[in-house]
């Protein structure tokens, strides 16, 4: 059987993925397409997770993420090896969930969460993100958040 790429169909970005019984993941500070922080640049994440998901595809693949910042440098590269599709034996969907930790964003701008399959020139996912001081913002968010509980 020959292999057959996995299809991309979405990313949520949060600050974290956790395991739990009966084969669920609990996604903990999910984020829309923009981290606003209330200090000033660099910026220090504790930990930045990516839960993704794809749709058909067949046979073993390595898959390599990274974060690419507002000039085109790669901030962390990582790799998952003999990433085997479908992951899930009875599924038609597969869902593969990366974690990076300690990162340091040096500046505001737009960010890039990059997948390729078995090297560089095969992309196939593109998550574009915006990293802004924003304390306005930050502040009235919470405001609302305490005033609708």
């Amino acid at each position: 059987m020959a292999p057959e790429l996995p299809k991309y169909l979405f990313t949520v970005m949060c600050d974290d993925i956790r395991p739990e019984v009966n084969n669920k993941l609990s996604l903990m500070g999910i984020y829309s397409d923009q981290i606003y922080f209330s200090s000033t640049p660099p910026f220090h994440v504790r930990s930045l997770a990516f839960y993704n998901r794809f749709s058909k595809g067949k046979g073993t693949f390595t898959l390599k993420f990274r974060i690419t910042d507002p000039d085109g440098e790669h901030l962390v590269e990582t790799q998952q090896d003999k990433t085997i599709f479908p992951v899930a034996q009875d599924s038609e969907f597969s869902t593969v969930s990366v974690v990076l930790g300690g990162l340091e964003l040096k500046k505001e701008g737009p960010y890039r969460f990059e997948i390729c399959v078995d090297d560089d020139s095969n992309q196939i996912a593109i998550y574009n993100f915006k990293v802004a001081t924003n304390p306005a913002k930050f502040t009235q968010s919470a405001s609302q958040l305490s005033r609708s509980s």
